[in-house]
């Protein structure tokens, strides 16, 4: 794997860092968007774990990804022109609900998410294209949810 292709993440938040290079050698930082929520902590890089996708939930969006839950390649049925890819990132309260088959406990969540975020409830519209998307997903699904492996420090943050 070359040098570029490492994954670093933050074992505090589990988010995927941006890598800035400089004469001094190499820095991991958040990336502006994480930064933006001003986060309570400086990064502490590892190596992703095989599988990690980092981030956060593909279900919510807002929950630190737990598990993968492994997919197919599909086009969205409600827009042909969009795709998803590969495997789906879910935090705990959605892995649960998934596990449990609860998918319109996963829209809720989505819901309230968004309310979280920009202070407006999702629109029906919305609801609805999440109802689609998922249950292309669940056509779609390979296997059962996998946990993430755990986060471990390297102790060496030096790529060199």
């Amino acid at each position: 794997m070359a040098e570029s292709d490492v994954v670093m993440v933050c074992t505090v938040c589990r988010f995927v860092l941006d890598v800035e290079w400089s004469e001094d050698g190499v820095r991991y930082l958040h990336t502006r968007a994480d930064a933006a929520q001003d986060l309570d902590h400086d990064p502490v890089p590892i190596d992703a774990p095989h599988g990690f996708r980092g981030g956060r939930c593909d279900f919510c969006f807002d929950g630190i990804p737990a598990f993968i839950l492994p997919a197919r390649d599909f086009l969205y049925p409600d827009d042909r022109s969009q795709a998803s890819s590969g495997d789906w990132a879910a935090c705990q309260d959605c892995a649960a609900l998934i596990a449990r088959n609860k998918w319109l406990k996963v829209i809720e969540r989505v819901a309230a998410t968004h309310i979280r975020h920009t202070g407006h409830s999702l629109p029906p519209a919305a609801r609805t294209q999440l109802q689609i998307r998922y249950r292309a997903l669940r056509r779609n699904i390979t296997g059962p949810l996998c946990a993430i492996p755990p986060l471990r420090e390297t102790g060496n943050n030096d790529p060199a």
